[in-house]
């Protein structure tokens, strides 16, 4: 996507974010148990987003960013469940994300 403009990549990245939060949140539907529904959503956000990365860790940095990113995944699933909307969620995450990518220029640019 490199050399796009932000118009063709907003629709992408939309599209990433919903398709995976609707899948989490029918696996939790349809779970008879909504906390072992809660659970295995959060390891399969944690899994979707270490996935591209998980290589680059050795094996204990790799399970703890599972289990780190498991508990992310549980308390956005805990918003969305509180609020009945993925808005709460979905703003927690886009502020994270906005704040690992300054972060990540900061660092890269040699400013931090």
């Amino acid at each position: 996507m490199t050399g796009e403009s932000p118009a063709i990549q907003s629709p992408y990245v939309i599209v990433t974010y919903i398709n995976p939060k609707n899948y989490y949140n029918s696996v939790i539907k349809k779970s008879r148990n909504k906390l072992v529904g809660s659970i295995i959503s959060a390891l399969l956000f944690s899994a979707y987003h270490i996935g591209i990365i998980g290589s680059w860790f050795n094996v204990l940095v790799f399970l703890v960013c599972i289990i780190g990113l498991a508990f992310v995944g549980l308390f956005l699933q805990w918003l969305s469940n509180k609020y009945e909307t993925i808005v709460a969620d979905w703003m927690v995450h886009a502020s994270a994300n906005i704040a690992i990518n300054v972060i990540g220029a900061l660092l890269i640019f040699e400013i931090l």
